[in-house]
């Protein structure tokens, strides 16, 4: 299948330090106003930009400012890249307002007479509207195919949104979101779940990560203008006469005072698919893949919200609950067997033993597991609570904030499928409820 090819890069360092914040209006603002003067992300090394090798027949379109796509889009910034699309800020010349521009490359769909992600777009989109969880999804505004030297080009449009939750965190110093602002996030991204798997019977699967939660921007057209009007578009120099590489620029986005003023929205629906058909069964981003992916046992819709307590844990604490990495402190690859087992052996430590119904209906789980269904000794981790890293990463919580924040994290946290919490019901926890409430 054309998507298998497509990798999932970019997860952040493992190691994280610590920072102090309480969850209440009051210093909420203080903490956010420090924020905004903190400096945005840099280019730190080749890759933050997409490889020239990227550019090849079947690969992207070699896109330019300036260029009109699809006889309607005058591309104007480049806003990013993941392993399989360019992302660009365009003027829909039909309507004078400005969306953002996917470009895939040819080769991720070649063939295919009709796409899953597009099905599903079009799909949720028109569901069902009036459910809360319908207005927290990024929706498609128009698609179309682009021919180019490299081949033919699925092309989307979609509303230009602001910050992802990632640089967001990014920009705070120890990359810890106020609680008042992830409780917030989660109440809206339990609503988009539950729109999904109740009244779209669509999965997010592989790209439910903080890269694809977007900030909403307020007065977008205003925002868009004056950000034109005070920079100007970089090149990057590269080794290549067929190929000009565009900078990626962030649209400003102004962080709210208050954690109720924040608002998200979900996208990255490349590879999602339908609850009753699988588009792929290897999912999920490895550092946030649920136990039942990777012993190759059945899955369904809760692996989202296994997905979801990780992505909370990571924004509340800076860390990353499961890094999965290898023994080996040199190994960066976390899709590795080695790094697997470790990530298993990490689950065990801090939820004890595998349930047996769950081993048995893993197709994988030799690869992992000895016959007896037990780890190797070698890979025993030591015993630890979940309450114990919340903690080490976030003293200023106090101990009823930690066990709170905790039962909230484990009932999405359970081993076998069956056992979690939906995201409706998730909507209804005591943690969600925020503070001014």
């Amino acid at each position: 299948m054309a998507l298998l090819h497509c990798r999932l890069a970019g997860l952040r360092n493992l190691s994280r330090g610590r920072r102090s914040f309480t969850t209440t209006p009051s210093r909420l603002a203080t903490q956010v106003k420090t924020a905004q003067q903190l400096p945005f992300p840099k280019i730190k090394s080749k890759w933050d930009e997409e490889p020239v090798s990227m550019y090849r027949q079947g690969g992207f379109h070699p896109t330019r400012l300036g260029d009109k796509i699809g006889d309607r889009y005058l591309v104007v910034r480049k806003l990013g890249w993941d392993v399989y699309y360019t992302v660009w800020l365009a003027k829909d010349l039909s309507t004078d307002r400005h969306v953002a521009l996917k470009i895939l490359e040819d080769s991720c769909y070649s063939g295919k007479p009709e796409l899953l992600e597009l099905s599903i777009l079009r799909h949720i989109k028109t569901a069902d509207p009036s459910h809360p969880g319908h207005s927290r999804i990024l929706h498609m505004l128009d698609n179309f195919e682009h021919r180019g030297p490299n081949g033919k080009h699925v092309c989307m449009t979609f509303e230009p949104m602001g910050h992802d939750t990632l640089v967001l965190s990014n920009k705070l110093e120890d990359y810890q979101l106020p609680v008042g602002a992830v409780q917030e996030l989660a109440r809206q991204l339990f609503q988009a779940l539950d729109y999904l798997h109740t009244r779209c019977g669509v999965i997010h699967t592989i790209d439910l990560k903080p890269r694809n939660i977007l900030m909403d921007i307020n007065d977008t057209e205003k925002v868009i203008r004056d950000y034109l009007l005070a920079t100007q578009a970089r090149g990057i120099q590269v080794q290549s006469r067929d190929c000009h590489l565009v900078r990626s620029e962030y649209i400003p986005t102004e962080l709210p005072q208050y954690p109720n003023q924040f608002r998200f929205k979900l996208t990255g629906f490349v590879v999602s698919c339908w609850v009753d058909k699988h588009l792929v069964e290897w999912i999920q981003p490895a550092a946030l893949r649920a136990p039942e992916v990777i012993l190759g046992a059945d899955w369904g819709p809760s692996v989202d919200l296994w997905n979801a307590a990780c992505i909370f844990y990571e924004l509340v604490t800076g860390d990353i609950l499961f890094g999965g990495v290898a023994l080996n402190a040199n190994e960066q690859d976390l899709d590795t067997p080695d790094a697997k087992e470790h990530h298993i052996a990490q689950m065990i430590a801090l939820f004890g033993p595998l349930p047996e119904d769950l081993v048995r209906e893993g197709r994988n789980r030799l690869d992992y597991l000895g016959s007896d269904g037990k780890m190797a000794t070698s890979r025993v981790i030591m015993p630890r609570s979940l309450a114990g890293k919340i903690k080490g990463f976030r003293p200023d919580m106090t101990d009823e904030e930690v066990e709170t924040f905790e039962s909230f994290l484990l009932k999405m946290l359970k081993y076998r499928p069956r056992d979690r919490k939906t995201a409706a019901e998730m909507l209804k926890d005591p943690w969600v409820r925020v503070p001014w409430e």
